[in-house]
């Protein structure tokens, strides 16, 4: 069973979720977890192209953190881990309002189950999508 509370705007969502696992698997598989994220977009440029009347170029930061394994083991009293974190810098260009070319700059941090060092990485991601 899974159950999970939401709060949901425009730029930001939180979640927790509670998930039905037997004992002897909670510590490791995280029977509590939670996580958020908060997107900023602001508008750069409104470029005027006679062709394009509604395009635009919006620059954004993501911000976003998960924790897959809340809680302590039983045995040690020491924090289970199983942690993300993440801040993504974005450039998008709209040509039209369902449309849109995305360009990613995303830094990341994760730890394991026992907070070992954490593995950063980065990453360079560019999304394309329309609507219609």
């Amino acid at each position: 069973m899974l159950t999970s509370s939401r709060i949901k705007s425009g730029v930001w969502e939180a979640a927790s979720a509670s998930v039905d696992l037997p004992a002897d698997l909670r510590e490791i598989l995280g029977d509590r977890q939670w996580g958020f994220y908060l997107d900023a977009i602001l508008p750069l440029w409104k470029p005027r192209l006679a062709a394009l009347p509604d395009a635009k170029v919006d620059v954004g930061l993501r911000l976003e953190q998960v924790d897959y394994n809340v809680g302590h083991f039983a045995s040690t009293g020491l924090r289970r881990f199983d942690d993300r974190r993440a801040a993504v810098v974005a450039v998008a260009f709209r040509p039209a309002s369902g449309t849109v070319f995305k360009l990613n700059y995303r830094l990341e941090r994760e730890r394991d189950l026992f907070g070992n060092p954490a593995q950063r990485s980065a990453a360079l991601q560019l999304g394309v999508a329309t609507y219609f």
